[in-house]
């Protein structure tokens, strides 16, 4: 029991040491952990389900995406969420809601125009951020 305790102290240190020297880049370990996956991927993206498998998170099962989780992935092009989520959904690689009334965030990448679907009611706090190749927005009549 000796040893978990230490390995289970040792994985605090090093996660606290880790998360003080990312805080003024901006980013927490989980951040950083994603970053380093998109860096490895021959596209700029990564479904959602596969970082989840090798983050070893069910991606069925996230319930909660907290603000601000995909800003300055600017190698993000596109988002991709299991379609067994009960929570989150995707289309033309962006995060919206179960029943995409809600855009929460698009990628950092995306480049281009980009219509935003009818059924949006509301679009969420920097849902745009860091998307600088993204040269026009169509937001419909129900936002």
């Amino acid at each position: 029991m000796a040893v978990v305790t230490s390995i289970m102290r040792l994985q605090q240190v090093f996660l606290s040491r880790a998360d003080a020297t990312l805080r003024p880049l901006e980013l927490t370990f989980a951040r950083y952990e994603v970053l380093m996956l998109l860096s490895f991927s021959k596209n700029g993206f990564l479904p959602l389900g596969i970082i989840g498998e090798r983050l070893q998170v069910n991606a069925a099962s996230v319930t909660n995406v907290a603000g601000g989780t995909f800003a300055y992935l600017s190698i993000l092009t596109t988002i991709m969420v299991d379609g067994q989520n009960a929570y989150y959904s995707s289309s033309n690689g962006v995060l919206f809601d179960k029943h995409q009334t809600l855009l929460i965030q698009a990628p950092g990448g995306m480049a281009g125009s980009y219509a935003i679907p009818a059924s949006v009611a509301q679009i969420g706090n920097n849902a745009f951020n860091d998307c600088d190749s993204l040269t026009n927005v169509t937001i419909g009549t129900n936002v």
